[in-house]
């Protein structure tokens, strides 16, 4: 139905369903933030608790330590994105790609520059060359020759693009441009501050520390994510050679003012009548989003290379340029080799492309070349990683679907798969057809299910799509849409995970969508309620962004449903140096002080069994962790009465050290675990550190093998 008829009048059912998107969009809210409401109502009071900063001032006594950190990883991760964008170039070059456009320059350079990168560092791998020195050397090289070349060129400098966006917007623009720049400010102070999050400090940062010293990759049969695509942990560890872990925390955080730029000139060139900087906003605030961009994830590198491959396809179907074919082909590689989650997203593009195509030519002799050379990309460039977990544990994407090609007794077992089906399934609800078709709905009013929020205000505009097709309206609507659509369709699926930052790479694009819909909203509403929907959705927007996730958790009792992966106060005592590192790791990472006095106190034969997670990247030590394959005969699998057992299994790995977490050994019954320090082998554990969460224990082996208490 259009927006107005022939005579130019605005058709009354479409002032009417309006008026309807409006109404549930304020009962959406109402209902989203009912902590926000009784905040107000407590009054002045309510304010006591309010925190905007993670963390308190102190005397900035770590000041020093702490600008020589922020230096060295802006420092770092500047030189190492200036390479990226050389070695992009170069690549847009060999790809035959050209745009007269400034964002798509860069967003393209940029996808293709982070593949060169990636796999440049692969292939030194191969040759045992991956070392800090020469990553050091080879990054600061070709930064320079981007260097030369920019002063060479330095009177073809076009500058201001941001800025010229900003000052022909309108007032209401403006406004969203602000609140878009205050996001990414705080993104940007979040990404300066030491990594603190558990994936991260696990295995995206936590494995580059062995990989830099010994300058190869090394699959650790302990730790199942070794076998992952670690394309972009690569990456990583090429910022954290030049700039420590800040440093390639940085070069995530770039993929966001990346993306913003992208956004915001589709929508400016190909949306037209949509608000861009609304686009933009609706981006760089979605809550989980703004996280990403703090942490040494991959999920908004994802994002990046997915939503270039996505705009090449979409360029390459409405011009047949092949350029746009061959940056596709790479970017959707890159994104196979970053993550399993790409391929389903891949599988969606191309079966939109062929349909596309076919749909045009009605000839499959026209569909097939793209596809295949799309595909084969991904092959070639993802097929390494593949093919590494294949061979090392018989599952090419292990440890994922187990059921199909299970995987290799040393690396998995149906014990493992049952405790990963566990954690899984605490994201979400069961998956009947009632709790689907209220998955918009739950996952947005009920998003600590999920681990994490995108924000209540795709589910507010997104809507506005319904009200029909305006003469401006752009094509590519219906397509976004089913993109959208399909890849929520494999996000529900009974073989994924319903963890809310498995969305981000579709969050580009349904911000898109939002802002399209709310453009739609605004030609078919009331004009007397269009200006106070104005405000209130800058309102919103300013919502969307720390510290006032608090409003966001709609569920939370105490600690229970309140929200993770997102970020709650902006960490900038311990960015300026007045909050030390170690204090702020403590009260992050429980134990962080216990690995710190593995460190300094335990020599280099020590081999800590240890009931922690997610703090790897902390310590130097060399652990084993109580969830292992290997370790299971000396932890979970052996009960009370099963003490042999475990000392064998124990002794077989060459144990010296056992780190206990004092609130799950406290959960734990004594007979359920041979090694549970007040079991019955508890004279062969003695406590050499303790604090409050963690007991550090050294194993008496003496006592173990002559059976006897040392005296």
């Amino acid at each position: 139905m259009a927006l107005r008829t022939a005579s130019g009048i605005r058709h009354p059912l479409v002032r009417a369903g309006a008026v309807a998107v409006l109404a549930w969009g304020a009962l959406v809210v109402a209902v989203y933030y009912s902590k926000l409401w009784a905040f107000l109502a407590g009054g002045p009071s309510a304010w006591a608790d309010f925190a905007v900063f993670d963390g308190a001032f102190g005397a900035f006594d770590a000041l020093p330590r702490a600008a020589a950190r922020n230096v060295a990883a802006v420092v770092g991760a500047t030189v190492t994105f200036a390479a990226v964008q050389g070695a992009g170039a170069l690549a847009a070059r060999g790809c035959r790609f050209d745009s007269p456009a400034w964002d798509e320059r860069l967003a393209v350079r940029t996808s293709l520059g982070f593949a060169v990168l990636a796999f440049t560092a692969l292939g030194l791998t191969a040759l045992g060359l991956y070392t800090r020195w020469v990553l050091r050397i080879g990054v600061v090289v070709a930064a320079g020759l981007v260097a030369a070349s920019l002063w060479r060129r330095r009177g073809q400098w076009r500058a201001g693009s941001v800025w010229e966006a900003v000052r022909s917007a309108l007032p209401g623009q403006r406004a969203m441009a602000v609140v878009s720049a205050v996001a990414v400010t705080i993104a940007f102070v979040g990404a300066l501050a030491p990594e603190r999050e558990w994936d991260a400090l696990w295995y995206h940062l936590g494995f580059l520390p062995d990989w830099l010293d010994e300058g190869r990759l090394a699959a650790n049969r302990w730790e199942y994510p070794s076998l992952y695509p670690m394309t972009w942990e690569l990456v990583f560890g090429t910022g954290m050679a030049l700039g420590g872990s800040v440093a390639a925390k940085l070069l995530h955080f770039s993929c966001l003012p990346v993306l913003a730029a992208l956004v915001h000139g589709v929508v400016r060139r190909h949306f037209p009548g949509t608000p861009p900087w609304l686009a933009v906003a609706l981006f760089v605030t979605t809550p989980v989003v703004l996280w990403e961009a703090t942490t040494a994830y991959v999920d908004l590198a994802l994002a990046l290379h997915l939503s270039v491959g996505l705009l090449a396809l979409v360029r390459f179907a409405s011009t047949r340029a092949v350029g746009w074919l061959a940056v596709a082909s790479v970017s959707l590689g890159m994104a196979a080799a970053t993550k399993h989650l790409a391929l389903p997203a891949v599988a969606i593009m191309l079966a939109g492309l062929s349909f596309h195509l076919w749909r045009r030519e009605r000839s499959w002799r026209s569909v097939a070349p793209a596809v295949v050379v799309v595909a084969g990309a991904c092959l070639l460039l993802a097929g390494p990683w593949y093919l590494r977990a294949w061979s090392a544990a018989g599952n090419p994407v292990f440890p994922e679907m187990h059921g199909v090609f299970g995987a290799d007794a040393a690396w998995w077992s149906d014990t493992a798969e049952r405790g990963l089906d566990a954690f899984r399934n605490q994201f979400g609800r069961d998956r009947t057809p009632l709790t689907l078709l209220a998955l918009p709905w739950d996952v947005t009013v009920h998003a600590a299910r999920y681990g994490g929020t995108l924000g209540p205000l795709f589910l507010v505009l997104v809507p506005g799509l319904l009200l029909g097709r305006s003469a401006r309206s752009a094509r590519p609507v219906p397509w976004l849409a089913a993109f959208a659509a399909a890849f929520v369709l494999v996000w529900a699926a009974p073989f994924s995970s319903f963890q809310m930052r498995f969305l981000v790479p579709i969050v580009p694009v349904l911000a898109i969508l939002g802002a399209a819909g709310a453009a739609r909203i605004r030609d078919a509403a009331p004009p007397a309620v269009r200006t106070a929907a104005g405000v209130a959705l800058v309102a919103l927007l300013a919502l969307n962004l720390p510290p006032f996730t608090p409003f966001h958790e709609h569920d939370r009792r105490g600690w229970q449903g309140w929200l993770t992966h997102v970020v709650h106060q902006i960490p900038l005592p311990v960015v300026v140096g007045a909050e030390r590192e170690s204090a702020y790791l403590a009260r992050w990472v429980p134990a962080a002080p216990a690995w710190r006095y593995a460190d300094e106190h335990l020599g280099e034969e020590a081999l800590v069994l240890t009931f922690s997670g997610g703090d790897h990247l902390l310590s130097d030590t060399a652990r084993i962790p109580a969830t292992a394959v290997a370790a299971w005969p000396a932890t979970f699998g052996a009960g009370a009465g099963e003490e042999g057992d475990a000392v064998a299994a124990l002794r077989r790995l060459g144990v010296t050290h056992l780190l206990v977490d004092q609130r799950l050994m406290a959960r734990t019954p004594v007979e359920e675990l041979a090694i549970h320090p007040d079991g019955a082998m508890r004279h062969v554990f003695e406590p050499v550190y303790r604090d409050g969460r963690f007991v550090l224990f050294e194993i008496r082996w003496r006592s173990v093998l002559s059976g006897i208490p040392d005296q």
